[in-house]
């Protein structure tokens, strides 16, 4: 977590896209949303999941307006970079052992 934070502390001012596989990390998006006092945007599916899973859905969104952070799956983060040249994208792989990061320009991020 300490080092997604601080990825993210370093990009205030920008869209913040967190890209995922289809499931899972719902605990880090818990934590982010507290942390950053926003809520996190979920598509439909991923909103289900942690309606499901008994998360507080307060925490999460479905309208882009209301958040400056939000979940896209892996396979579209290029896309969604294109699209927003303000945003950086932190894609997040296992958690097991995450001591580094790899940045492969100054919007792409990828925990290691």
């Amino acid at each position: 977590m300490q080092l997604l934070c601080q990825i993210i502390d370093s990009h205030l001012d920008r869209r913040i896209l967190l890209a995922t596989d289809s499931i899972g990390k719902e605990e880090v998006f818990v934590v982010l949303a507290r942390r950053y006092r926003t809520r996190i945007l979920l598509n439909a599916e991923r909103y289900s999941y942690a309606k499901c899973m008994g998360i507080d859905l307060s925490l999460f969104t479905r309208e882009k307006h209301n958040t400056w952070i939000e979940v896209v799956k892996k396979a579209h983060a290029e896309n969604r970079l294109r699209e927003d040249p303000r945003a950086i994208a932190i894609t997040l792989t296992g958690w097991a052992n995450i001591d580094n990061y790899h940045a492969y320009d100054d919007r792409n991020f990828v925990l290691v």
